[in-house]
């Protein structure tokens, strides 16, 4: 998942995608409906959805809630 970071052998950070606009999308829903429905601004569901900041199990989980998936769907 974006914001997931991992260490490659060089110590560098890595960022695993996420499936998060795609649902967005799926969800027939926007991603304003979406950043309020989570109560965070447009600008930090875009930094979740491309790995800019780190999003949590809990941030997934209810982004997951907002749009009615499973979480692993996001992951």
């Amino acid at each position: 998942m974006a914001g997931v970071t991992y260490l490659n052998k060089n110590e560098e950070p890595l960022t695993m995608p996420n499936n998060l606009e795609a649902m967005i999308k799926q969800a027939g829903m926007t991603k304003r409906q979406v950043a309020a429905a989570r109560g965070v601004t447009p600008e930090t569901l875009s930094r979740h959805m491309h790995g800019k900041i780190q999003m949590t199990l809990l941030d997934a989980e209810a982004y997951a809630k907002i749009l009615n998936i499973k979480v692993q769907k996001i992951l």
